[in-house]
């Protein structure tokens, strides 16, 4: 039994194809990227730190990947942590009283806290929304007695809360509202009949209908293009004017005219599945699951590795003799200039970690610049960028704007290690002033100062220089 086990494993897993290198090769390079292991490891501090409720970890979690390293026992010395505590304890003493998770969510902390600011149960049983959240539950007993689902009711009650209706649920079923929502249920449906229940495929199928034309959603109008989709049975209901093609169509629609006709109806989402929208939907879909078996589910993080992976081609640039190498755009003499290092940075002379050095120390909530004339070449894909580094954290940089990339090294302090860091990185481009000047944007992520030492004792490209920023694109570099 364990050895089929292991088979069936494998055959899911298999089913998942690899990421390419070049694209692990960037996500490796994210450390803010959320993986199985990080995930685990905090687990087992949270733990050791003795901490139990699972809600308080998730908390934990956020604020680590949002502010940088930080323990358990530190995140508890907060204000995030003192609100969330606040948060579950009324939670607590809200459900205790008797009262559903609903209505807690929405008319305790939604209504009443969001008003007041309180998080005193006292206080809220003499509130009004006590009395709507008691309300509630007696019409949603008797909807439920009179077999309307938990779903529409829900629903039904938030139009009339919202609107101060004095609404039956009969009447409502006549509004647009209800039109627009019993659309949706059916459309859910459908996509999940397909096998795209997740709620990414509905909002962007739900938006392409809505922007659609008629034209767009019509993909069969006749036996003959019933034929050519790779259907058959082509069905016409005059009351509604909707086609069927078993084969080519899979929504359900019910027909006046037609009793027969139900199956097999060529809806507005069966076009969508033709559009170059669902196309790109499914292609980002797929490449989140694999990201995902791959152990990176931080969806920020992905939003920006699959705008890397999209990233437009680079206008072409003319190679100088060094092959992969256009430039250099820019080298910083030994003295720091302020026309390079424009902003954040303070300069330095001994003792400390050499003759000369230049540091940042803008922390988590501002940045330093270094900027750099174009020389009027065309968009790179990426710079190079070269530096020697005394000491430094978690460093982000960015070019022009852009996505943030980190640099990871083992951490040099020069007063106790003389061996600095001598790093060369690449950064995507994704915006370019040929004509003028651009901008490195360095971010210390986690409140470190950042030394910069001059390059001694490097190539003639380098040495003596802080910094080296030339346009690059090396073989084999992921961007």
């Amino acid at each position: 039994m364990m050895f089929l086990f292991v088979l069936l494993l494998c055959f899911v897993l298999c089913q998942i194809s690899a990421l390419p290198q070049a694209e692990l090769d960037w996500l490796q390079s994210h450390a803010t990227i959320e993986n199985t292991q990080l995930r685990a490891r905090l687990r087992s501090e949270f733990a050791v730190a003795g901490g139990t409720d699972l809600a308080l970890f998730r908390s934990w979690y956020d604020y680590y990947k949002a502010n940088g390293e930080i323990t358990y026992p530190t995140y508890q010395t907060t204000t995030d942590y003192t609100e969330k505590v606040s948060f579950l304890a009324s939670k607590v003493a809200v459900m205790n009283a008797g009262y559903t998770y609903r209505q807690f969510d929405w008319f305790f902390w939604n209504v009443f806290h969001k008003a007041t600011g309180s998080t005193s149960l006292s206080e809220w049983l003499t509130d009004k929304s006590h009395a709507d959240a008691i309300k509630y539950e007696q019409k949603k007993s008797v909807a439920v007695s009179a077999g309307i689902s938990s779903e529409d009711f829900y629903h039904f009650w938030l139009f009339a809360y919202s609107t101060s209706a004095d609404i039956t649920f009969e009447s409502w079923q006549g509004t647009p509202q209800y039109a627009k929502y019993a659309s949706g249920k059916t459309l859910k449906t459908e996509l999940a009949r397909r096998g795209y229940s997740e709620s990414t495929y509905f909002r962007h199928c739900s938006t392409w209908m809505e922007a659609a034309t008629p034209e767009d959603k019509t993909t069969v109008t006749s036996d003959s293009t019933c034929s050519s989709a790779g259907g058959s049975g082509y069905s016409h209901c005059s009351a509604s004017n909707t086609n069927y093609c078993c084969g080519a169509c899979h929504g359900i629609a019910t027909c006046s005219s037609n009793s027969g006709l139900q199956h097999c109806a060529c809806t507005a989402s069966d076009a969508w599945f033709s559009s170059e929208d669902f196309l790109d939907t499914k292609a980002k879909e797929d490449k989140r699951k694999e990201c995902i078996a791959a152990g990176y589910k931080d969806k920020k993080e992905f939003e920006l590795f699959w705008s890397w992976l999209n990233a437009p081609a680079p206008a072409a640039a003319s190679v100088a003799s060094t092959p992969g190498v256009v430039g250099p755009l820019v080298l910083a003499e030994s003295e720091m200039s302020s026309a390079t290092f424009t902003s954040g940075f303070q300069l330095t002379t001994g003792p400390g970690c050499a003759p000369e050095e230049f540091y940042s120390c803008t922390g988590s909530s501002g940045h330093s610049v270094v900027s750099f004339p174009g020389n009027g070449i065309a968009q790179p894909s990426q710079i190079r960028v070269t530096m020697e580094l005394g000491w430094h954290g978690a460093t982000s940089f960015s070019v022009n704007g852009g996505a943030y990339i980190q640099i990871l090294t083992d951490q040099h302090q020069c007063y106790s290690n003389p061996t600095d860091a001598f790093v060369q990185f690449f950064l995507p481009v994704s915006s370019w002033n040929a004509d003028g000047t651009n901008t490195l944007t360095i971010q210390d992520d986690n409140g470190f100062c950042v030394v910069y030492n001059h390059m001694a004792g490097q190539s003639a490209l380098f040495d003596g220089k802080y910094i080296v920023i030339e346009a690059a694109t090396p073989p084999n570099n992921p961007f």
